[in-house]
């Protein structure tokens, strides 16, 4: 797919192939004679397809007449027996581009379909899904028996996939506001599949640590009993998974419509308070009780809390008043059902 980089040449270099990747001349150019690159994508995936198809819109503004237009195409050579990534059907300012050249990672639009100010830009392509060596990644879960596409991105691969919408710092520290609930846009109900499309805009851009986070907690949300024991043995054992990775997880892993595979891991993880106090910072403690309490609904859960206070009576005070404190919401919530839905109260 095409990658949000556009190079433009002076008319006496139209005929110039830039070189392979993007040089630092090419990247100078860009900053300085291009602006407002947006871009409109509508994607066609099938189960289980060799190939990812879609139809791009490109507008950019241009600061003056140029030779060309360079847009970013890395096409990685197909492995024998799978299709070639392909780009087609290109029209620039509504009119058909026949004699567009490739070459070197690039596609090259003549200075003819060009003019000053805004340029729009339509195309057809299709790119390569495979179970590796793609920047568009085929998984098949043994546990639930889905299919699913991982976009592995950084910014070398980005021009083999699909366009990067987060140009700037500030527009992806906005993204990561977004999925962290710090910034609402009006009118905008933030859905999964949005949430995924900011994850995968996030690893293209490079901002890896940041995606793979979110995708890793977004994993912790599947309804499987395996993935439950998967995530919380990683908790409490691997020793590599960052505390950041854990607290964004806690949330979807403790999913108030997953009670029935969360309950038996409410105990184990009061138990691990005191380990927790000692190891993790300051308010890890506040954020693993409001998941693993606040997560359940129900007097079974209830009386857990309850015999695990009565049990631990040597349990640090101030951990005892964190238990208690987040308790409250689950004791309400449990009456509320026994009072109003005829669910057996607690013991």
């Amino acid at each position: 797919m095409m990658c949000g980089a556009l190079y433009s040449v002076g008319l006496g270099e139209s005929m110039q192939e830039p070189e392979p990747g993007v040089g630092r001349g090419l990247a100078r150019f860009r900053a300085a004679h291009y602006s407002d690159v947006r871009y409109e994508l509508n994607l066609q995936v099938e189960p289980k397809a060799p190939m990812l198809r879609g139809r791009e819109l490109i507008r950019v503004t241009l600061d003056g007449e140029v030779g060309q237009l360079v847009i970013d195409w890395r096409v990685a050579t197909a492995k024998e027996g799978q299709p070639q990534a392909r780009v087609w059907n290109i029209r620039s300012n509504n009119r058909s581009v026949d004699d567009a050249r490739m070459a070197n990672d690039h596609i090259m639009i003549p200075g003819a379909y060009l003019h000053r100010g805004e340029n729009i830009l339509d195309l057809e392509f299709e790119s390569p899904i495979a179970a590796s060596g793609s920047a568009l990644t085929r998984y098949m879960d043994r546990e639930d028996g889905a299919e699913y596409i991982y976009a592995l991105f950084v910014p070398s691969d980005a021009s083999t996939a699909f366009p990067c919408i987060a140009t700037t710092g500030e527009a992806r520290n906005d993204l990561k506001k977004i999925l962290r609930g710090e910034l609402k846009i009006p009118g905008m109900t933030l859905r999964t599949r949005d949430r995924f499309d900011i994850i995968t805009f996030l690893l293209a851009r490079g901002d890896a640590d940041d995606a793979r986070r979110y995708a890793y907690a977004a994993g912790a949300a599947r309804a499987a009993e395996l993935t439950k024991k998967k995530y919380f043995e990683a908790y409490l054992n691997d020793k590599q998974l960052a505390e950041s990775w854990i607290e964004a997880s806690l949330g979807p892993f403790n999913s108030l419509r997953q009670t029935a595979l969360t309950l038996p891991y409410l105990e184990p993880a009061l138990e691990e308070l005191p380990t927790l106090k000692r190891t993790r910072k300051m308010f890890f403690v506040n954020g693993w009780l409001a998941a693993f309490v606040g997560g359940q609904c129900s007097a079974d859960a209830f009386n857990v809390v309850q015999n695990f206070l009565a049990r631990e009576g040597a349990l640090d005070r101030d951990l005892r008043l964190k238990v208690l404190e987040v308790t409250d919401g689950l004791e309400r919530c449990v009456r509320i059902r026994t009072k109003y839905a005829g669910e057996a109260g607690p013991d």
